[in-house]
């Protein structure tokens, strides 16, 4: 059971009587509806409220329940009710419409225009829904002394009720006022006053499941929900003796503070069940691009042997004229335990410093670091006019394929003519696709980690492919996309507001965490095992 349900449940057990035991030392139910009625009585005779056109009177015979209605000379209806109520009472309770319980009564018209920093205080009808809960003592908003004296006031233990809302199950929410002062009420907002009752008894009750429904039930209006005042007189409630009353806030007010623990202990566990799988997977990417989370081996093949390959896979591309030479390039280097960087301009050296400062983490002696360009290269996407989009042709993609390190098609992609079709922007098996330019920080640089090769489907401009020199270290390289290291490495470079912008060079840049070929396996091989246990995982 949640703690939604939890409360729920504990205020329908108290309007049905089963939350407190019942006494007979409790004064009888019907003292208090005398009082009730005697204050009503007065009030009429005083011409402070109206005599009501029908009187409703409930009594109890042969162990059902009947109802009197009169017009205050004659009776014009007297009959059972059983088949009305909804559940039974303990017998020391009774039944009773809300109108014959004290006076329900609208309040004024109060714009929004009207409130003012300091006045006199005031609620408006929005307000029971936004701010206040089950009680209040005091008002948040104020009125000038000329509009609060044309209003009507309501007073302690007076029970708000809103006459308007946008659902049914929340019209007429009940809270109790428990300040000192005299305080307006807005139109479209009722108070119940002259109960004679436990105040934050009729709040409870009226926040039953119970009173809820039947509320509901007599509102009207999808987009905007309306209830008249008269509608809630005729709701049927049951009522202990005052005594009881008491008990049933006094339990409700302890009961309350602990689910409210147990309300935030449940949406922590949910939290936790959301984020949880998600964390642990980060945690591992982080631990594998440290290398931790493998053992090294002194078989593995060096490293360097891999660099020596991409190297020579590179020297072949720029001698074939598939990408243009570097006009800069680096080689890290180790010396005396810090890492070092020399910078080329052609064959001369233009800097060579430690970056000890720059590397984010320590990495094993059989690693190395290496900026990202060495192993890959970019490709730009395809620009076009927005005159020659067409219906077929090539597919163009642009940041919204991209979804949960995916590639997506959409019934609404961009199509241009076949002469548009560019073989090496075209998507090809084990490319990265990342995204350029984007809307907001948490999704610029996204990755799309692609598995097969895509017939004329290109990237457009705001995209960029990233092309490994290896294939086989693919894998791993996709390790390095997925983690929180690459992930803030972005954050920290994008620039813009609305619109982000992030540059070729902030990914080429990135220092990358390179084990020997065989350790890249190893690593992708233990990921995808752990990733198997967490994804069954429920806590």
């Amino acid at each position: 059971m949640t703690a939604s349900e939890l409360k729920k449940s504990i205020l329908q057990m108290a309007v049905e009587g089963k939350l407190t035991e019942q006494s007979k030392k409790d004064e009888p139910v019907e003292k208090l509806l005398k009082r009730i009625k005697e204050e009503k009585d007065s009030l009429i005779k005083e011409g402070k409220i109206k005599k009501e056109k029908r009187i409703s009177e409930i009594y109890k015979k042969d162990g059902s329940y009947y109802e009197r209605v009169s017009d205050g000379k004659n009776i014009l209806k007297d009959a059972c009710i059983d088949e009305e109520l909804p559940f039974e009472i303990p017998d020391t309770w009774t039944w009773c419409r809300i109108g014959n319980i004290g006076t329900i009564i609208r309040g004024n018209g109060i714009k929004r225009s009207d409130v003012v920093e300091s006045g006199f205080p005031c609620v408006r009808y929005g307000e029971i829904y936004t701010t206040y809960n089950i009680s209040f003592k005091e008002a948040v908003s104020n009125i000038p002394e000329e509009i609060f004296k044309k209003s009507k006031h309501f007073s302690y233990g007076d029970v708000l009720m809103t006459l308007t809302g946008e659902n049914k199950e929340d019209i007429a929410k009940a809270v109790v006022y428990l300040g000192d002062s005299k305080v307006a009420a807005s139109g479209d907002l009722a108070f119940w006053t002259n109960h004679k009752m436990e105040p934050l008894f009729i709040s409870y009750l009226m926040n039953s499941p119970y009173a809820i429904y039947c509320k509901s039930k007599l509102a009207t209006g999808d987009i905007i929900v309306h209830i008249s005042a008269s509608k809630l007189e005729s709701i049927l409630i049951p009522i202990p003796p005052i005594e009881e009353q008491k008990r049933i806030v006094e339990k409700i007010n302890f009961l309350m503070p602990l689910i409210n623990e147990y309300d935030e202990l449940e949406k922590s566990i949910t939290k936790l069940n959301k984020e949880f799988p998600d964390n642990i997977k980060k945690s591992i990417l982080q631990y594998a691009i440290e290398g931790k989370l493998t053992e090294q081996s002194q078989e593995d093949e060096p490293v360097e042997e891999l660099l020596k390959r991409i190297k020579e896979e590179r020297e072949k591309l720029i001698k074939e004229g598939k990408i243009k030479k570097d006009k800069t390039t680096s080689e890290i280097y180790k010396k005396d335990g810090s890492y070092y960087e020399r910078v080329f301009e052609g064959n001369n050296i233009v800097k060579d410093v430690c970056i000890d400062d720059e590397l984010p983490f320590e990495i094993p002696d059989s690693w190395v670091w290496v900026r990202l360009y060495k192993l890959i290269y970019l490709i730009s996407g395809t620009s076009y006019n927005k005159n020659d989009i067409t219906n077929n042709g090539v597919r163009i993609l642009r940041g919204g394929n991209i979804q949960d390190n995916q590639l997506l098609l959409f019934d609404d992609d961009v199509f241009l003519p076949i002469s548009y079709y560019d073989e090496e922007k075209n998507i090809k098996k084990y490319d990265i696709i990342i995204v350029a330019s984007t809307g907001s920080k948490t999704v610029i640089g996204k990755p799309a980690f692609i598995k097969d090769n895509y017939n004329n489907i290109q990237i457009g401009a705001f995209l960029r492919i990233i092309r490994l020199y290896d294939i086989n270290i693919s894998s791993y390289i996709n390790t390095i996309f997925e983690s929180n290291y690459y992930r803030e490495h972005i954050r920290n470079k994008v620039t813009g507001t609305n619109i982000n912008n992030i540059k070729s060079d902030y990914i080429e840049n990135l220092l990358i965490p390179l084990p020997p070929i065989e350790e890249q396996k190893r690593i992708v091989d233990k990921i995808n095992k752990l990733n198997e246990v967490i994804n069954t995982i429920k806590i």
